[in-house]
């Protein structure tokens, strides 16, 4: 008779830092490098004149594009 095979649980994937998620809590983009990110930035304003900026992230050590921080 054959062996019944079980399922090992898959282990849960690790919480995302808090800094390194969007406002509605879906994970960052990560580009590999400054250049790629500057070309999505770019594209971001091109197709909805969305003006972003382009930094190295502390956490995944790639970069992320977000808003500029403006003075009120």
């Amino acid at each position: 008779m054959a062996k019944k095979r079980t399922r090992r649980a898959s282990p849960i994937p690790p919480a995302p830092s808090p800094g390194h998620v969007r406002r509605d809590g879906a994970p960052k983009n990560r580009y590999p490098t400054q250049q790629e990110a500057a070309d999505a930035a770019h594209l971001r304003w091109v197709l909805d004149r969305v003006e972003l900026d382009v930094y190295r992230c502390d956490v995944c050590d790639g970069w992320h594009m977000g808003k500029r921080f403006r003075d009120p």
